[in-house]
């Protein structure tokens, strides 16, 4: 390694420890605690015939999930196209943010009427 390189290492360590340490202090500057301050959420959803329902279940072997407060609602609306005997669906999504907690009722039926509310905030 050359000399040049080696100066250039040992800056960009020193650099990226600095924005560390002034990250833990500064919510502004995204770092350690940028984690925290992501919601977390958690879902309960069933058919009509009150049996649960795993998101899991439904997707490929191998596949990801990407973490969102709406994948509930998504999941519900490709059951109904995919599955549509185990309308309606209902859906209980309860999301933490800033210490507070945010509970969202949801019941999925397309052939509801379309002035129907299909989403429900409590």
């Amino acid at each position: 390694m050359r000399k040049s390189q080696a100066v250039f290492a040992v800056c960009f360590v020193v650099l990226t420890l600095a924005h560390a340490v002034v990250g833990y202090f500064d919510a502004r500057i995204p770092a350690w605690k940028m984690f925290k301050q992501m919601p977390r959420f958690s879902y309960a959803i069933e058919d009509r015939f009150g049996e649960p329902i795993d998101v899991r279940d439904s997707m490929q072997k191998r596949a990801y999930v990407i973490g969102s407060a709406r994948t509930p609602y998504k999941v519900a609306e490709w059951l109904a196209q995919t599955q549509p005997e185990r309308l309606p669906i209902a859906g209980l999504i309860d999301v933490w943010r800033d210490g507070e907690k945010k509970r969202v009722r949801f019941r999925f039926d397309p052939v509801a009427p379309a002035d129907a509310p299909q989403l429900t905030a409590r």
